[in-house]
């Protein structure tokens, strides 16, 4: 009696395994039919309902399985490795965008018409696991957009912030847009869009930096598919084209004037050296705000045209050798009498201190009183621990940051003190030599 009830729980254990192992294996996204019942060719909506339902289990683990994980041949009892990530997870959409967009750049033609056509014909040639994984739905890798893109800095950071403005933008305005003609290929150029700009943006999280080259190949790819769109929207739908239209160019654009930073290219190299005037400081381009964000001469200078486009006394700030120089316009009155603008110039200079002069002319005007002194106090304050001294005097080097802060805390204090103007005509208010009429007078701090 023992034996055969010892048999028949054997034979009950080896029916169950089975259900079991496919339990798990559906469950961790390992086997082949994931996504199966997505088929963009029988209908809009099939698609559309079972790419959310796909991607927001996708959202939970995007970028946990970007490196590839184990991946189904769909032969029972074999779970073979490959390099593929699973599907619906970030790596998928990176391979899946990469497939499409290089197949629909390779076919193109030479119309907008040749253009639809290979994006079509990509978007239906993509493999099973690669078409789930795109983003079709709003939420789709609502990670993206959720991260703050902490720990990068400087242009970086700012190309991010506007990329990941632009994605919230577009994808609510591509909710909008209707169409009048082939509901089928709509649908996949608005996928297309979607999933491409997640990638656009995806790539300005890179601790490294952007791959350069990936996204050459997305912006073309983009801007081919916002014509295809166009194509087939309606006229109700203009607005939201339009605003979609004018989002994605933004950001290629952006991208555009600004890959330089993020090539290696010894032409596209930027120098230390550079000269800006407020006029330079572009509203739309991209900007670096925080000083402690700093960290290369792209950033620095980015950083000066924000300073620039901030206080209206600016006419130029420059980095010159490492020194970093403010021209600005302090006011003074013309042999006492006569009100006029003072070009003054201060210099924080590469061993860390701060000096300030004035034109050889400027014995022929009252200026400003000014004690300069707290000035350089400050200054040295904010700097302290970012001047990495290699040697003493001259020889000490100031680092990005330092210069940053420099630039931030003086002009703070220059244009915020009260500048009133006095009636005493001499050479300066400044406790400074009276100048000859040949040279500049140099105040160090």
């Amino acid at each position: 009696m023992k034996k055969q009830s010892f048999i028949a729980g054997i034979a009950f254990a080896s029916l169950l395994f089975p259900v079991i192992a496919s339990a798990d294996l559906v469950g961790s996204g390992l086997t082949s039919d994931v996504g199966a019942k997505v088929d963009v060719s029988v209908g809009v909506d099939a698609g559309k309902d079972n790419g959310t339902e796909k991607n927001t289990e996708a959202d939970s683990s995007a970028d946990k399985n970007s490196d590839g994980a184990a991946l189904s041949t769909g032969v029972a009892g074999d779970v073979s490795v490959s390099t593929r990530p699973l599907p619906r997870t970030s790596g998928a959409l990176s391979l899946a965008v990469d497939d499409i967009a290089q197949a629909t750049l390779d076919n193109k033609g030479d119309t907008p018409e040749s253009f639809c056509a290979a994006l079509h014909t990509a978007f239906q040639a993509e493999a099973e696991d690669g078409r789930v994984s795109l983003a079709w739905a709003p939420q789709s890798y609502s990670s993206v957009v959720a991260d703050d893109g902490a720990g990068l800095s400087g242009a970086q950071a700012s190309l991010y912030t506007k990329t990941k403005t632009a994605i919230t933008d577009t994808t609510t305005a591509l909710e909008e847009v209707t169409t009048g003609g082939d509901q089928q290929r709509a649908i996949e150029f608005k996928v297309a869009i979607r999933s491409a700009l997640l990638q656009f943006g995806s790539e300005f999280k890179k601790a490294d930096g952007p791959d350069a080259e990936r996204l050459n190949t997305i912006s073309s790819f983009l801007t081919g598919a916002v014509g295809c769109l166009g194509s087939v929207a309606d006229e109700a739908s203009a607005a939201n084209f339009g605003k979609i239209k004018e989002t994605v160019a933004g950001v290629t654009s952006l991208w555009d004037s600004n890959k330089s930073i993020f090539t290696h290219d010894a032409e596209a190299v930027v120098s230390d050296d550079f000269s800006i005037s407020a006029g330079d400081a572009d509203g739309g381009d991209i900007t670096v705000e925080d000083a402690s964000k700093v960290t290369t001469a792209n950033d620095l200078q980015l950083f000066a045209k924000t300073i620039a486009a901030k206080y209206p006394e600016v006419k130029t700030i420059a980095s010159v050798s490492g020194n970093l120089i403010v021209k600005y316009k302090a006011p003074a009155k013309f042999i006492g009498i006569f009100k006029a603008g003072l070009s003054r110039k201060v210099t924080y200079n590469t061993d860390g201190t701060l000096s300030f002069s004035w034109p050889w002319y400027s014995f022929l005007y009252s200026k400003t009183a000014v004690d300069v002194s707290p000035i350089g106090e400050k200054v040295t304050a904010a700097t302290k621990g970012l001047v990495a001294a290699t040697d003493t005097g001259a020889n000490a080097t100031v680092s990005y940051v330092a210069r940053a802060k420099a630039l931030e805390t003086m002009t703070t204090e220059l244009f915020t003190v009260d500048t009133t103007t006095t009636t005493d005509t001499s050479t300066s208010t400044e406790g400074e030599v009276a100048p000859p009429a040949t040279s500049d007078t140099t105040e160090t701090l």
